[in-house]
C-alpha cells in the first residue's frame, strides 16, 4: 500500500475528533450503558454469572458504548475534516472518493496515527 502522509491540520482534527468522540459520545454511553446493565443485574433481570457477577456484562456494555460512540461521531468528524484547507483527505471527502484505495489508507493509516498521538 501507499504510506499516507498527514498534513499538521489533518493530525490535529484526527486528535480532536478521536478526544470529542470518546469525551461526548463514549464515555457518556458507557455510564449510561454500565449502569443500566448493572441496575438490571442487582434487580435480577440480567442473570449474574456465579464467579464473576456482572463483570462481562458490563464489559460488554461498555464496548457496546465505546463503538456506538465512535460511530455516532464520524459525521461530525467528517464535516471538520471536510472544513480543512490543503487537506488531501479533505478533498477526496468532497469529491466523494470514499470508496477509494486512497481514502481507505487514510483511513486505516489515521487510526494508526491516533494511537501513536495518544501514546506519544
Amino acid at each position: 500500500g501507499r504510506r499516507i502522509v498527514f498534513t499538521k491540520d489533518e493530525l490535529r482534527v484526527l486528535k480532536e475528533c478521536n478526544n470529542e468522540s470518546f469525551y461526548y459520545r463514549c464515555l457518556p454511553l458507557g455510564v449510561l450503558f454500565i449502569g443500566t446493565t448493572q441496575l438490571l443485574t442487582n434487580r435480577g433481570i440480567l442473570k449474574p454469572n456465579k464467579k464473576f457477577g456482572a463483570l462481562f456484562k458490563n464489559m460488554a456494555a461498555g464496548l457496546a458504548a465505546f463503538l456506538l460512540g465512535k460511530l455516532t461521531y464520524q459525521g461530525t468528524c467528517r464535516e471538520k475534516i471536510m472544513q480543512l484547507q490543503d487537506s488531501p483527505m479533505a478533498d477526496a471527502l468532497r469529491k466523494g472518493k470514499w470508496g477509494t484505495e486512497v481514502v481507505q489508507d487514510m483511513l486505516v493509516s489515521s487510526v494508526v496515527s491516533m494511537y501513536v498521538i495518544k501514546y506519544m
